[in-house]
């Protein structure tokens, strides 16, 4: 049921919003589905934190979870606003075994190879 609700939630963030905030909280919504012991480990950080919803509010409580800002970052890591490509043009030079021609327009991925893992952001900090 917790994971329906957090699906829920992120289609309603993702519909209600664009640019980058609203890519940022559903991009977080969707690394803690993917993720269910980071899921777990924030949801533990949090309720351990606050006895009630109307708790949670702006301040020196909130900014002092160290897991939920490591979910953050991790999540900026994984998806940067960024979505339409870094271009460059090639000086002309080989990449990848393969000559480009100078004046070329190239675009590479900003999406990382490795999975999301939030708590290097603890060693860190």
């Amino acid at each position: 049921m917790e994971q329906l609700h957090i699906g829920s939630v992120s289609l309603q963030v993702m519909l209600a919003g664009w640019g980058p905030m609203a890519d940022l909280f559903y991009g977080v919504l969707v690394l803690l589905l993917e993720n269910p012991k980071t899921h777990r480990l924030l949801t533990k950080e949090i309720r351990n934190s606050f006895l009630t919803y109307e708790e949670i509010i702006q301040g020196n409580m909130l900014t002092s979870l160290s897991y939920l800002h490591a979910c953050i970052e991790e999540a900026l890591r994984m998806l940067p606003s960024n979505n339409t490509g870094l271009p460059r043009i090639s000086p002309g030079a080989m990449v990848d075994g393969r000559y480009i021609p100078k004046g070329v327009s190239i675009d590479f991925t900003t999406l990382p190879p490795h999975p999301a893992v939030p708590s290097k952001w603890l060693m860190l900090s």
